[in-house]
């Protein structure tokens, strides 16, 4: 929606007619290849909004992934890994990749299931308006590393952090 804060949206997916309208343009290239290319689900998806002239924390771009299943978890994990490894020198300067775990909690059940998170953030010392800049960019950059390299269950993680749903909340690099 592109509005400060928290807002409820339609679950939709990738064969409902307002797919592409309900994404917003500067996250769509890894959403459609997260969603087409590798078959995954996706619970969020934010362009990154700088809320110019607005007293508001500006806030980067990130996608949610909700693995179906453990086997899944693991794979996209790996190859998420492996991306960001990759790109971290191709990025422009002062924004970085970074993968994070982290579970979702139904609100009716209270059953907790473990999320991906991928995000591009502002590098250390890095303002918002040098990454807002330099965002795009990055974007295509990144997009074009996942869409390179597609989840496998024999693939590994190129991580020093294991990569399973039991694993503590933390940021893989």
């Amino acid at each position: 929606m592109g509005l400060a804060g928290i807002h409820e949206a339609d679950d939709l997916t990738p064969a409902h007619p307002m797919w592409r309208a309900a994404i917003e343009p500067g996250v769509w290239p890894l959403v459609d290849t997260v969603t087409r290319a590798w078959g995954l689900v996706t619970y969020d998806s934010c362009q990154g909004h700088q809320y110019t002239g607005a007293d508001l924390t500006p806030t980067g771009l990130r996608i949610g992934l909700l693995p179906r299943d453990r086997r899944e978890y693991a794979s996209a994990a790996a190859a998420l890994c492996r991306a960001a490894t990759f790109v971290s020198a191709l990025l422009p300067a002062g924004i970085e990749v970074n993968v994070g775990r982290s579970e979702l909690t139904c609100e009716n059940t209270g059953t907790t299931t473990p999320v991906l998170d991928l995000s591009l953030d502002p590098g250390s010392g890095q303002g918002w308006d040098g990454y807002f800049a330099r965002l795009n960019e990055a974007t295509a950059v990144l997009a074009a590393a996942l869409d390179a390299d597609l989840p496998t269950v024999e693939s590994a993680c190129a991580c020093p952090l294991p990569v399973s749903p039991q694993a503590p909340e933390g940021v893989l690099r």
